[in-house]
């Protein structure tokens, strides 16, 4: 892939879909329906990361990049062989999962 596809397939990340997750656990989140989980190091976990990043790897996965990139999530990160595969990206589907907690608007994906 050329840095244009490359660019253009970032530019293309379903956005929307990502909001709509957010939308509909931050308010659950924030009334304390749901609790944050604490991972065993210490970071924080919501339902929200789990499906925004099975989402975007979905994404990611079912593109030209899979050839040539190995994708992972960070809320699970194992160590995987990169067999043929020179790069790897990382998901991170909620930087900042306390703000977003906290209904703070200081968080990104």
């Amino acid at each position: 892939m050329n840095p244009a596809d490359i660019k253009t397939l970032f530019a293309n990340i379903p956005a929307k879909e990502v909001l709509a997750i957010a939308k509909a656990y931050q308010p659950r989140l924030i009334s304390g329906e749901i609790k944050v989980e604490i991972k065993p190091d210490g970071t924080k976990l919501t339902p929200a990361d789990n499906e925004i990043q099975k989402l975007l790897i979905d994404y990611f996965r079912a593109s030209p990049l899979s050839k040539k990139f190995t994708v992972q999530g960070e809320e699970a990160m194992k160590k995987e062989k990169q067999i043929g595969k020179p790069y790897k990206i990382i998901i991170d589907p909620l930087d900042g999962t306390s703000s977003f907690a906290k209904g703070l608007e200081t968080w990104g994906t």
